[in-house]
């Protein structure tokens, strides 16, 4: 029911290295980049989970997914509950804040 999409945050033009950012759910607070969503990364690769909506061909239609259109893709991978899905799932590190 849904796909792991890698992708390419071609709109992201940043040139200096951002290690803190300020996450609009902080209200101002800052935070390392590596525990956010924001795109200001070391590399330009993105993660994002998809639904799977249908499969025509090779065409496969999702919705859900951060991303604008006409972003690169790199790779999909399935999404698999036993192993994406931990029983103790927590943001430790966000909630901590």
């Amino acid at each position: 029911t849904y796909i792991w999409v890698i992708f390419w945050f071609h709109l992201n033009q940043q040139k200096k290295k951002i290690t803190k950012v300020h996450p609009p759910r902080l209200r101002g607070k800052s935070m390392g980049v590596f525990a956010t969503r924001a795109p200001h990364r070391p590399n330009p690769l993105g993660l994002s989970l998809g639904k799977i909506i249908k499969i025509e061909k090779n065409v496969i239609w999702l919705e859900g997914l951060d991303l604008v259109d006409q972003t690169p893709v790199f790779d999909v991978k399935p999404f698999l509950p036993g192993f994406d899905h931990p029983a103790d799932k927590s943001a430790l590190w966000v909630d901590q804040t």
